[in-house]
């Protein structure tokens, strides 16, 4: 029987969930009808210079229609046509894509509630009612600018790619504790649409789950210096003997990142490009320009980086506080060591990060890209500070 307390603390999540949910959704109508009074079918307003790929999502959704050849980089258009095939194809169709993003947004939040309360049930017990993990990812999600950028200003697939990954993870943290054919077969399912949805997501996953396996094993497990000196020496091979094979599921080697990369270094000499190249020197050479990559992609805009206001502000509501988590976790790393299920989050986290910190030098994009990193270590940050707490209550 729950405590009035208790259900106090549970009127107050769903409560969180509600605003949550009118939050995003009258946002996105806000955007929708800013966006078709300018001439631009409700799709997107741009707070900046550059591109839009909800444009190019609508373009290939009107082909698909149309039956003319698209060219498909992910599942998501294929989607996307579904809707005006079963409502009619109408000036305001593209409400049903941003509900549908919405609805992954409320996914989003549900499946991070669900991962923080299964790991934190695992270190404490089960009596979780008291704790306000829906307040808090409500109020995490709000104030993640570059997350509702991404959720309503256009029609990205980017709220998918994030519900997908953390869907999988939830499903590993399950499998970890013990196998369930109920969860290995829906970890199948979030790993192929993963996949659709973009491919490198996917083998992030497969590669952090193959790094932690290792890092579990016996030779390793406690030793966090000889996964380091791995790590090393194996992106040293690959990057010496390797360089131009092409990995199978992204058909894609590391010397066309490192490329790829430079093609935008050299595009585009604006203030937001790091301006890091990779592809000169020796592995010695790499190996630091690639550390400092890693450093700008998980941390920019940094306060010598800032050059506008909406730099300013992400620095002040994401950078910033994320440093802030990093220093309190890096405190409190006894409270990690040897919890598996934190481990195997932050391992997914430090992957994630350096697969994009290979092919991407643009700050803007950073922030974006980086989205899984960040909740991954918020989600590991929630844990930790309730697992802490509860510990010197129980002491007391």
């Amino acid at each position: 029987m729950l405590s009035f307390r208790d259900k106090r603390i549970n009127l107050f999540n769903l409560i969180s969930y509600i605003v949550f949910f009118l939050f995003f959704f009258l946002l996105s109508l806000v955007i929708f009808f800013i966006s078709f009074n300018a001439g631009n079918k409700g799709i997107s307003i741009q707070l900046a210079g550059g591109g839009d790929d909800g444009t190019f999502y609508y373009n290939e959704v009107m082909r698909i229609l149309s039956g003319d050849k698209s060219n498909l980089t992910s599942v998501y258009p294929l989607i996307l046509s579904v809707f005006p095939k079963l409502f009619g194809v109408s000036d305001y169709m593209v409400v049903y894509y941003r509900l549908f993003n919405v609805l992954g947004v409320l996914l989003l939040l549900l499946i991070s509630v669900k991962t923080a309360k299964y790991t934190i049930s695992n270190e404490i017990g089960k009596q979780t009612n008291h704790l306000r993990l829906g307040v808090l990812f409500s109020c995490f999600y709000m104030f993640y600018i570059s997350f509702v950028i991404v959720a309503v200003f256009s029609i990205y697939r980017d709220v998918w790619i994030y519900f997908f990954y953390i869907l999988s993870t939830y499903c590993g943290l399950k499998l970890l504790r013990k196998f369930s054919f109920i969860y290995f077969f829906l970890l199948i399912i979030s790993l192929i649409s993963l996949y659709l949805f973009r491919e490198y997501a996917a083998f992030s996953y497969v590669l952090a789950f193959i790094i932690f396996t290792i890092n579990k094993s016996r030779f390793f497990a406690g030793n966090k210096f000889r996964t380091l000196i791995l790590a090393v020496i194996s992106l040293g091979l690959y990057f010496t003997f390797f360089l131009n094979y092409k990995v199978p599921i992204l058909d894609m080697s590391l010397s066309d990142a490192l490329n790829y990369r430079l093609y935008f270094i050299e595009k585009f000499t604006s203030g937001s490009q790091l301006g890091i190249n990779l592809t000169e020197g020796t592995y010695l050479s790499f190996l630091k320009n690639y550390s400092l990559s890693f450093f700008y992609n998980l941390l920019s805009p940094l306060p010598w980086q800032i050059r506008n206001i909406q730099y300013l502000v992400i620095f002040l509501c994401e950078s910033l506080p994320l440093i802030l988590i990093l220093i309190f976790l890096l405190k409190k790393k006894e409270l990690i060591k040897g919890n598996k299920e934190l481990e195997f989050l932050i391992i997914h986290a430090i992957t994630w990060m350096a697969l994009i910190s290979i092919t991407n030098d643009n700050i803007g994009a950073g922030t974006r890209l980086r989205a899984i990193t960040y909740i991954l270590i918020v989600i590991v940050f929630f844990v930790v500070r309730f697992v802490e707490r509860e510990k010197i209550a129980r002491k007391d």
